[in-house]
């Protein structure tokens, strides 16, 4: 989703989706910070790579108090969204980041992991189109622990130990979005991926 006029935006770490903790104590429901894009622009326990989201300031307060980092998935850190190499991953956010700009929000979004989606209208033929190609959610469970040291970087096992989670979910997901990334990665016509932004 790109982002367009003038803007201003904070970039949030969520320290419980349970119960809605968030750095620096911001609240959720405040009506004056929208994450506009939805669920696209969060970053949710089951997908992998963290717990954070974008949300829009849409008052004038006065946003000078924050401070934050960005940990990419090469295990650097960086404290602007100016910074952020082109080819690297978010993997977390600890604290708060503010975004001045529009190109600053959408530099954000560029950079956020890959978001795959079904339609729970196409569950039945989604799971026999992968019964038929033998993946399962067991498969695919056994196939991320054998691979995870091959494909885990500095930055996932940084956010496993800070978090306290599975590497493996922190590169993949959790197990029902790992095998759901799993059929789009081999063609499965009943997945896609969202498309989160749009150049500046």
């Amino acid at each position: 989703m790109l982002v367009v006029g003038v803007v201003r935006a904070l970039l949030i770490e969520v320290r419980s989706w349970l119960t809605g903790e968030r750095a620096y104590n911001i609240n959720p429901r405040d009506p004056n910070l929208r994450t506009l894009g939805g669920a696209l622009w969060q970053v949710l326990d089951h997908e992998p790579k963290g717990d954070w989201e974008v949300r829009l300031v849409l008052d004038n307060r006065d946003l000078s108090g924050y401070e934050g980092r960005i940990i990419l998935d090469t295990g650097e850190e960086v404290y602007s969204a100016s910074d952020i190499p082109r080819d690297a991953t978010i993997v977390d956010v600890e604290g708060v980041v503010v975004l001045s700009s529009r190109e600053e929000v959408n530099r954000v979004l560029d950079h956020i992991p890959d978001k795959i989606y079904t339609s729970g209208f196409d569950r039945e033929r989604l799971m026999a189109w992968a019964e038929a190609r033998g993946i399962t959610p067991r498969s695919v469970d056994e196939e991320i622990r054998a691979r995870v040291k091959e494909v885990a970087m500095k930055g996932h096992y940084r956010v496993s130990q800070r978090r306290g989670k599975p590497v493996e979910h922190v590169v993949f997901g959790q197990i029902p979005y790992a095998f759901i990334k799993k059929l789009y990665d081999v063609g499965c016509p009943y997945t896609w991926r969202a498309a989160i932004s749009a150049g500046g």
